[in-house]
């Protein structure tokens, strides 16, 4: 009975160590599993060892049934923990690579935006900025990296609203499209719209800010145009009157 367990226990031993040699190639977490398959061969072969001098020698002692029992309990323990830790580590590598892609997409679609992200923290101290800060501003980041934010004032801003938006943030409150205008090294004008959310963290303790600055320049440029066609348009209709009556006085 113990010999046969014993079998019954090589047999089950190998199939772990085959289950584990798979996981090699399906993870990538192959030096680990390289180890760990390695390892389970050479216990196959040692247990394999004693079962063959055990089966070819009459007079070797039988092996002991309660050992044999546990041993093969926890074969076949292991061989239910690789089959079942093997899925959840093929998923766990699928998550990844789906995580990497998205990065990936996310920070191509961030690096061909005109926008770019920032981040505080719970001093108010700007920790982040996006490598888009710089091309937009034409400001290193380093120069801001520490500053607290009432420190980072906008070239022009109006002062009420400069006052409003700082109060946003000693209240922890999320704010959105904050604009102003900044004057770069060259004298162009840019116009950007700033938007924050506060962050905290499970125990409810404030963590800084994050957010999203955007480049609107196009979109106020559009926006004057239009106002100076709209102002255009009403002027003439406001003179087609006088307009009128010159041609008419004309035609006495």
């Amino acid at each position: 009975m113990s010999t046969m367990v014993l079998g019954l226990s090589v047999v089950v031993q190998a199939l772990v160590a085959f289950a584990a040699l798979r996981l090699v190639v399906v993870t990538r977490f192959r030096v680990a599993w390289a180890l760990i398959s390695s390892a389970l061969f050479l216990m196959t072969v040692r247990r394999s060892i004693t079962f063959y001098r055990v089966i070819a020698d009459e007079n070797a002692f039988a092996p002991d049934l309660v050992a044999e029992l546990v041993a093969l309990s926890i074969s076949v323990l292991m061989l239910a923990g690789v089959l079942w830790i093997g899925p959840l580590l093929r998923a766990f590598d699928r998550a990844n690579q789906e995580l990497g892609a998205r990065q990936a997409e996310f920070q191509a679609y961030a690096e061909a935006s005109s926008d770019y992200f920032w981040a505080t923290d719970e001093q108010l101290r700007v920790s982040y900025l996006s490598e888009e800060f710089e091309r937009i501003t034409d400001i290193p980041a380093e120069r801001l990296l520490g500053r607290e934010r009432g420190e980072v004032v906008p070239s022009t801003v109006d002062p009420a609203a400069w006052r409003a938006h700082l109060e946003d943030f000693r209240q922890r409150r999320p704010f959105r499209d904050f604009s102003f205008q900044h004057i770069r090294a060259d004298g162009s004008v840019v116009s950007l719209s700033i938007s924050g959310v506060p962050v905290f963290d499970d125990s409810g303790a404030f963590q800084g800010y994050r957010g999203v600055r955007r480049n609107i320049t196009s979109l106020v440029e559009a926006e004057g145009e239009r106002r100076q066609q709209a102002m255009f348009l009403s002027s003439i209709i406001e003179n087609i009157p006088a307009m009128v009556f010159v041609k008419r006085a004309s035609d006495l």
